[in-house]
C-alpha cells in the first residue's frame, strides 16, 4: 500500500513539474535587454571624455545633464572607487575603479534617465550607500501626462552593513511590465532630504517579454538575472535556494547561496533554462539563457 501511494505521488509531483514547464516552455523567449552597462566601461569613459570630463582624477567630477552611452542621460558625479573591488562585473579579481554618484545637497536634480523604450521589463540596479551607519534612499520613476511619478522608493543599507556581508554593493530591481506598445520613460534619482552619497556601479533594463513571463509569488522585490555564468539576486535574503532546470525537467543546478551572486558550473551547457528561486512558500521562476 504503501509503495503504491509513493508511487502515486511520484507520478503527481511528475505531472506538476510537466505543466510548470509547458506554461513556460511555450514560447520560447527569454529576456532580452534595452540596456546593460556599466559606469567604468570604456564606453562611458569615452562618453565623459567626449563631454570634456576628466577621468583620471581620484576626486569626484560634476556632471550637468550629459547624453552618454545609448542615449541615457546623468546628473550628478563622475568619480574614482579605487578602494573597491569590482562589485557587480564577472571578474571578480579586477578593480572596479569608476562609479556615477548622486550629488547629495542636490535634491531632485541629480539622477540617471534612460530614453524612452516601446515597454519595460525590470529595471536592475548595482549601488553602494557610502554611509557607513546610515541607510540612504533611491526613488524609481517613470514619466507620466503629469510628469515623473515616483513608483517604488528604495532603501540602501549602510556600507559596513555590505562590508560585513562580504560585498561591495547590493542589488535593486523594479518591474514595471509595461508591454509593447506602451511607451515608458524611466529615471532613477535621489531621495531629496537624504544628504547622503549613493553610488551606481552598474544598470540592466530588460525589455517586456510576454512570452518569458517572470510567475511570482514573493511578497517583495526579489528577482534573478544571468550574466556570463554568475546569477544576480535582487534584495537578497540568506535561506533563497535556488534551482535550474533544463526545458527537459532535469534540474541541473541547485544551491543556496551565501550571497547575492553565484558562479555557475563551467560545464553546464550553454541554452535556455528555467531558474526558480524559493525561500518557504515564496518562489519565482522565470526563463534564463545560459552564454
Amino acid at each position: 500500500m504503501k509503495k503504491n501511494c509513493y508511487s502515486a505521488f511520484r507520478n503527481l509531483k511528475a505531472a506538476v513539474r510537466m505543466i510548470v514547464l509547458a506554461y513556460f516552455v511555450q514560447p520560447l523567449f527569454c529576456q532580452e535587454v534595452w540596456f546593460e552597462g556599466n559606469f567604468s566601461s570604456p564606453q562611458w569613459q569615452q562618453a565623459f571624455t567626449s563631454a570634456g570630463l576628466p577621468t583620471e582624477a581620484s576626486a569626484a567630477v560634476n556632471i550637468e545633464d550629459i547624453t552618454g552611452v545609448d542615449g541615457i542621460k546623468v546628473n550628478g558625479h563622475y568619480c574614482y572607487t579605487d578602494d573597491l573591488l569590482c562589485p557587480c562585473l564577472e571578474n571578480q579579481q579586477e578593480f572596479y575603479p569608476y562609479a556615477f554618484r548622486f550629488r547629495y545637497a542636490n535634491g531632485a536634480n541629480t539622477y540617471i534617465e534612460f530614453p524612452e523604450v516601446d515597454g519595460a521589463g525590470t529595471l536592475y540596479l548595482h549601488v553602494r550607500n557610502v554611509s557607513p551607519e546610515t541607510a540612504t534612499r533611491f526613488i524609481v520613476q517613470r514619466w507620466d501626462e503629469t510628469g515623473w511619478a515616483s513608483v517604488e522608493t528604495f532603501s540602501s543599507r549602510p556600507s559596513q552593513e555590505l562590508d560585513a556581508f562580504g560585498t561591495a554593493d547590493e542589488l535593486f530591481s523594479y518591474n514595471f511590465n509595461v508591454p509593447e506598445g506602451t511607451p515608458a520613460r524611466i529615471r532613477v534619482t535621489k531621495y531629496p532630504s537624504d544628504v547622503r552619497f549613493l553610488y551606481i556601479f552598474k544598470y540592466r533594463l530588460e525589455r517586456y517579454s510576454e512570452g518569458s513571463d517572470i510567475h511570482s509569488v514573493f511578497t517583495d522585490h526579489i528577482n534573478a538575472y544571468v550574466s556570463g555564468r554568475i546569477v544576480y539576486i535582487s534584495s537578497f535574503k540568506k535561506g533563497i535556494r535556488i534551482e535550474l532546470t533544463d526545458l527537459s525537467g532535469r534540474t541541473v543546478f541547485v544551491t543556496e547561496p551565501d550571497a547575492d551572486r553565484i558562479s555557475l558550473p563551467d560545464n553546464l551547457q550553454k541554452g535556455i533554462y528555467l531558474l526558480k528561486l524559493s525561500s518557504g512558500t515564496e518562489y519565482l521562476i522565470k526563463k534564463v539563457r545560459i552564454e
